[in-house]
C-alpha cells in the first residue's frame, strides 16, 4: 500500500506541467546507495522536452518502479563520480522460461544519475536543498526513449 502512495505524485500531476513544477520539490522517496550515501528522489517535473525526477523518469523513460532505481543505486562500486553527480549503472536481463528451462533473451544497460549538489531552483521548481535523482533511462541501441516494461520486472523485483 505504501508503494501506491509513493507513485501517486507522478499520476496526480500528469496533465499539468505547471502544477507539477509547483510541487516538484516534494520528496517521493529516499534511500542509501551501496556506499551509504543518501539518495533523494523528488517528484520533479517534465514538460515533454526537459525536466528531472520521478515525473521525468516515468513519463519520458517509462520506468515505473521505485525498486528499479533502488536496485541500480546499490551497484557495489558505488557509481562513478561526475562532478557533483554520480552515475550508477546496472544491466536488466530479460528472462523467458518454458517447461522449467529458463534463458536470457535480452539485456539492457540502465543508468541512474543522482546529483548531490544543493540547488535553489531547478527547471522552475523551487528545490531549496539537495537536487537528488535527475533521471534514469535505458541505453537502447535504437535510441528509443522508453524502457521496455520488462526492465522494471527484471530490476524491480
Amino acid at each position: 500500500m505504501a508503494s501506491l502512495l509513493l507513485l501517486a505524485p507522478a499520476l496526480v500531476h500528469s496533465t499539468s506541467s505547471a502544477a507539477s513544477a509547483a510541487n516538484g520539490a516534494t520528496i517521493v522517496d529516499s534511500w542509501k546507495d551501496a556506499k551509504g550515501r543518501t539518495i533523494i528522489l523528488r517528484e520533479g517535473t517534465y514538460n515533454g522536452k526537459k525536466g528531472f525526477g520521478w515525473t521525468k523518469i516515468t513519463r519520458r523513460h517509462a520506468i515505473r518502479s521505485l525498486k528499479t532505481l533502488r536496485f541500480i543505486s546499490r551497484n557495489p562500486n558505488g557509481g562513478e563520480q561526475q562532478g557533483t553527480a554520480r552515475r550508477y549503472e546496472a544491466y536488466a536481463n530479460r528472462q523467458e522460461c518454458k517447461n522449467g528451462y529458463c534463458h536470457y533473451t535480452d539485456s539492457l544497460l540502465v543508468t541512474l544519475i543522482v546529483d548531490f549538489k544543493q540547488v535553489k531552483d531547478y527547471y522552475d521548481v523551487n528545490v531549496n536543498g539537495v537536487l537528488g535523482v535527475q533521471t534514469a533511462y535505458c541505453v537502447n541501441d535504437n535510441r528509443e526513449l522508453d524502457c521496455p516494461s520488462w526492465v522494471d520486472q527484471a530490476l524491480g523485483k
